[in-house]
């Protein structure tokens, strides 16, 4: 699997962080983890084409890990009237009607038939097999409809774990055991989180600890507000978790 990264950021715009998103490939499958807005501009940039993809995975509803989903539907409503490829959009409970509202709203313009669009409902704990590729949806604590994927490659046994925003959480633990890569969101230090009585997004530290109790060969870390850049993430995530760790970045590629 190659796993791309379109988006490192948050909600808070900034230069070189696009909002989450993360472009996972196999042989015979390419899927979105979270679409943010921008990141079909981010597959342009990088010379690919939005048609590639056959599952957008939803964590949760939150505009800054959907909106480009808008940009998608549209697209994919006006583009060659030849274009007969379906994509999926997986995502927890209550997406359909997320997707009905959008529909509504757009009056229209993002509606598409069922030769084009089908929207799966994952719950807190299911499985589905996509191609090569299978993938387990676990719950986590930031929103009440929040999930994080396990995706296993079926033909390597080699498996990627993505918690989108989370807090810790025992599921969370359970969602990277053994992993050969832990994505986990990383959004503010630990004394930022403390102060404000924050428990449902991780700190460096928090990240190091989930990855060191699940025996994740690698870990990943994104999704990082302003307030973590300004600390040594690695410093204080390196205090919990020996193994390699990842400090994501737009374009970065990697090989599992």
């Amino acid at each position: 699997m190659e796993v791309i990264i379109l988006g490192s950021g948050t909600f808070i715009p900034v230069p070189e962080r696009c909002s989450p998103s993360i472009l996972v490939r196999s042989e015979e499958t390419c899927l979105l983890l979270d679409i943010g807005p921008g990141t079909l501009r981010q597959i342009a940039r990088l010379g690919l084409s939005f048609t590639m993809i056959d599952y957008v995975c939803l964590s949760h509803f939150h505009p800054d890990h959907t909106a480009d989903l808008i940009h998608l539907l549209f697209t994919l409503k006006n583009i060659d009237p030849m274009f007969k490829k379906q994509i999926t959009v997986l995502g927890p409970s209550g997406t359909k009607e997320f997707l009905r509202s959008l529909q509504y709203a757009y009056r229209g313009y993002i509606n598409l038939p069922p030769k084009l669009l089908r929207i799966d409902e994952l719950g807190k704990k299911s499985r589905r097999d996509c191609k090569d590729l299978t993938i387990i949806s676990y719950p986590v604590r930031h929103v009440s409809e929040s999930i994080g994927f396990r995706i296993i490659d079926n033909k390597s046994g080699k498996s990627i774990a993505y918690s989108g925003d989370t807090g810790i959480c025992e599921d969370l633990v359970e969602l990277c055991r053994d992993v050969d890569l832990a994505i986990l969101e990383c959004s503010f230090p630990e004394e930022y989180l403390t102060k404000w009585d924050i428990d449902t997004h991780l700190s460096p530290s928090d990240a190091g600890k989930i990855a060191q109790e699940a025996h994740a060969k690698s870990l990943l870390l994104t999704h990082l507000y302003p307030e973590c850049l300004k600390v040594d993430i690695l410093e204080r995530c390196k205090r919990y978790y020996k193994n390699n760790i990842l400090i994501a970045k737009d374009f970065m590629k990697i090989k599992i």
